[in-house]
């Protein structure tokens, strides 16, 4: 097929027909709330318009509203709460070496730093025990 075929059909098929002009309408949104008339009767200086209602008594109050029933769903939630929720989180233990033991010591950052025996074995090249499985002794791992 030659290039001059080819833009040929592709034109047949580009080619789509021409939608009808309407006449353009500059389309006015006037405030309030409109009445129930044809789109065209509408206009900014009709007399039918409502005005809109005057909402700046209502949005402090309703405001103050709002917080208030926050606060009192807030302290019926809190109350609804078992006891145990209530009080402050448990604090964490403090870290042990899990080598030899020792609150103080300092293996328990890293098995590496401890210079002390193991509480199991009683050597000093253990790493001691596992601290996924903290009751079972150095050997049983």
């Amino acid at each position: 097929m030659s290039s001059d075929a080819r833009a040929a059909v592709c034109t047949a098929v580009l080619e789509v027909p021409n939608a009808p002009q309407r006449p353009l309408k500059h389309h006015v949104v006037p405030k309030g709330i409109l009445s129930l008339l044809p789109p065209d009767s509408h206009d900014i200086s009709s007399a039918h318009l409502t005005p809109p209602p005057n909402t700046s008594t209502a949005a402090p109050n309703q405001a103050q509203i709002d917080e208030h029933l926050n606060a009192l769903s807030k302290k019926r939630t809190i109350a609804s709460l078992p006891p145990s929720h209530h009080s402050d989180p448990k604090k964490r233990k403090i870290r042990t070496c899990k080598k030899c033991g020792s609150e103080l010591c300092n293996g328990r950052k890293e098995v590496k730093l401890c210079l002390n025996q193991c509480r199991d074995c009683g050597k000093s090249a253990c790493t001691g025990r596992d601290s996924k499985r903290p009751t079972k002794k150095c050997w049983e791992i």
